[in-house]
C-alpha cells in the first residue's frame, strides 16, 4: 500500500531561460532528484521542455539551482525551512501547487553540478 507522501502531487510551473512549463512532481522528493528528472525530461523532450546542458562552453560541470517568483514579482532564492536535514524536498523549501520556479544556472569551474 503506497503511503500519502507517495500520492502527494503538487502542479509547478518551471522556468529555464524564458520558456516556462507546468511540472506535475511529488513535494517529498529530493531537491536534487527534482532537477535530475527534469534534466532527464529536458534531455528526452527539448522541443517541449528545454536545453540544459551538462557543461558550459568551456567545459565546466553546470550546477543548477532553484528560485521562486514571490507574490510582489521579486524572486528569492529558495531556502529550507531545516538547514540541517540533508536531501532536501521541495516540501522542505514551502513550495506550493501554483509557485513558480525558475531554473538559475551556474558553472563550476573544475567542480560538480547537480
Amino acid at each position: 500500500m503506497e503511503s500519502q507522501e507517495e500520492r502527494d502531487v503538487i502542479e509547478v510551473v518551471l522556468t529555464y531561460q524564458g520558456k516556462s512549463v507546468l511540472v506535475e512532481t511529488n513535494p517529498y522528493n529530493t531537491i536534487e532528484h527534482f532537477i535530475e528528472e527534469t534534466k532527464k525530461q529536458a534531455k528526452e523532450n527539448p522541443t517541449e521542455m528545454f536545453n540544459m546542458p551538462e557543461l558550459d562552453m568551456g567545459n565546466n560541470p553546470m550546477y543548477y539551482f532553484l528560485t521562486r517568483v514571490k507574490n510582489d514579482g521579486q524572486t528569492e532564492i529558495l531556502k529550507p525551512k531545516n538547514r540541517e536535514k540533508n536531501n532536501q524536498t521541495l516540501d522542505d523549501y514551502n513550495v506550493l501547487s501554483g509557485d513558480e520556479l525558475i531554473i538559475q544556472s551556474k558553472p563550476i569551474a573544475g567542480g560538480r553540478g547537480l
